[in-house]
């Protein structure tokens, strides 16, 4: 009896994946070509409107990395026994 292995995907799989994936790059990308875009053309607002997005950029990272505890960061764990 063979062993059943794991399957190769199909080709049309392969591209709708690579597809998908590019598209999902794209958006992100698309996303802050179209900020810098409007920043440069609005030239007045630009300082203003680029110091509120690196605030809200800070505190999205504030916020997404408010569980880590960054004084246990690449310490062992310690093991009973």
């Amino acid at each position: 009896m063979d062993e059943a292995g794991p399957r190769e995907r199909s080709p049309g799989i392969k591209l709708l994946f690579a597809a998908l994936i590019g598209f999902a790059l794209m958006i992100p990308l698309l996303l802050v070509y179209a900020l810098l875009y409007v920043l440069l053309n609005l030239e007045a607002w630009s300082l203003l409107i680029g110091s509120v997005l690196l605030f809200v950029a800070l505190a999205g990272v504030m916020y997404t990395t408010r569980n880590i505890d960054w004084s246990g960061v690449g310490r062992r764990p310690v093991t009973a026994g």
